[in-house]
């Protein structure tokens, strides 16, 4: 069976649960509207060990499920610059020992830290103002920042209009001296909400388009990218 072939049936079949859908009989709905009204076209999937064990092959396999996502994301006429793809990961706090070797510092106990991913401005102004602004909202909500973390990037694997958006990629790391658990969590979501609206007020930047903070949590971290998996 050709694609043609394939993509007819596949609308015969939209219009047939489309039609089915007690939404198009006159008759109200009782259950969840999103189910029969939402077209989203975005993909997620979710990959875990059943033995809770943290490994590179969650990693791994998360990576490969994405490749095979390319149908649910758009391409720009690059052909290499997409929607973007991410993954969301329990912190791997032995990534980030080093780091506190280089710097000489000593790691505090994990539960005590959270590691918030921001994509910065390349522009050294606007860089500097902008972690001064997010430094200045953290110390306010009583976190102490130890330090940024350049992220590795590859910007020869990007599309050209890709890499003429690419932001700089960084990590700040932060120590709580009194909170940790689901409280630690509920105060870094809330700061990462003051952060956004902060930085609009006190800079030119506008959040989520020359500033974005991906994630701010003491147990989960986000990587994303504007690229084809």
């Amino acid at each position: 069976m050709d694609n043609r072939s394939i993509n007819k049936t596949e609308q015969s079949q939209n219009s047939q649960a489309i039609q089915a859908s007690p939404l198009h009989q006159g008759k109200p709905y009782q259950g969840q509207r999103w189910l029969v009204e939402e077209r989203d076209a975005c993909g997620v999937g979710f990959i875990a060990s059943q033995l809770g064990k943290a490994s590179h092959e969650l990693i791994e396999k998360a990576l490969s499920a994405l490749g095979c996502l390319e149908h649910r994301g758009g391409c720009s006429a690059d052909r290499d610059s997409g929607d973007g793809s991410g993954l969301l990961t329990a912190i791997p706090w032995g990534l980030f020992k080093p780091w506190f070797a280089e710097l000489n510092l000593e790691m505090p106990p994990t539960e005590q830290l959270a590691v918030g991913m921001v994509f910065l401005p390349q522009e050294t102004t606007l860089l500097h103002q902008t972690r001064e602004v997010i430094e200045e909202v953290l110390a306010q909500e009583e976190f102490k920042v130890l330090g940024w973390r350049e992220v590795p990037v590859k910007p020869e694997l990007l599309g050209v209009q890709a890499r003429a958006n690419q932001p700089r990629i960084e990590q700040v790391i932060v120590q709580s001296p009194s909170q940790k658990g689901d409280e630690l969590e509920y105060k870094l979501f809330l700061t990462r909400r003051r952060i956004g609206k902060v930085v609009e007020s006190k800079t030119s930047m506008q959040w989520s388009e020359d500033v974005y903070m991906c994630s701010l949590s003491s147990r989960t971290i986000v990587y994303k990218g504007i690229f084809w998996c």
